[in-house]
């Protein structure tokens, strides 16, 4: 939470999209409430301003992990906050994403997506995430709670890279859905052998 009103001064530009700029201020702060100064630079980083000195999304590009936000579109309302990969552009100006556990949304306006400051390589990384939680998603659905709640954090993630905590509960997941897997292609074989 913010301790001061300075470090609210550069968000009063950004009605729909302070959240986002404050919660990766408080990420770069490592956990901590974030000077003014930090959130200012934050605010530059994810929207710099234009000419007209109003803020505004960067240009969307294929690849580029971004935060879903002030969102009307029906598939997305329940995923504000989450990341998200573009994998399309579409001459009308709107993309295709990819979610960690819907494949291939479209079409999504832009203005809906904010771009996380993501490296090449941070980038690449976030892809094979994604595909990892695709895997999981298939195998294990979302039946169980704990499972649920868990590639949720994943869904939510925007530091980079992940904790080596992370990564472990992240290859139990995938070992539980490959379980899981194997134990469908199982019964499925029984019952076409008994037929």
């Amino acid at each position: 939470m913010p301790t001061s009103e300075t470090q609210l001064r550069p968000l009063k530009s950004l009605p729909e999209q302070q959240r986002v700029v404050w919660e990766k201020s408080v990420e770069k702060a490592n956990g901590k409430a974030p000077s003014g100064a930090l959130v200012q630079q934050t605010k530059e980083e994810l929207f710099p301003p234009e000419s007209d000195g109003k803020a505004s999304p960067r240009q969307l590009k294929w690849g580029d992990v971004c935060v879903i936000q002030g969102t009307t579109n029906e598939l997305l309302t329940e995923r504000w906050g989450y990341w998200t990969i573009v994998d399309e552009m579409t001459n009308d100006g709107s993309v295709t994403i990819s979610l960690y556990d819907r494949a291939r949304i479209a079409p999504v306006a832009p203005s809906e997506l904010v771009p996380l400051p993501f490296k090449a390589k941070e980038k690449r990384a976030r892809k094979k995430l994604l595909d990892r939680l695709h895997t999981i998603d298939e195998g294990l659905g979302d039946d169980d709670r704990a499972v649920k709640l868990l590639v949720r954090h994943f869904g939510t993630l925007k530091a980079p890279s992940l904790t080596p905590v992370e990564e472990d509960i992240l290859r139990l997941l995938e070992r539980q859905a490959r379980k899981s897997s194997s134990a469908e292609e199982e019964i499925s074989e029984d019952a076409t052998s008994e037929s």
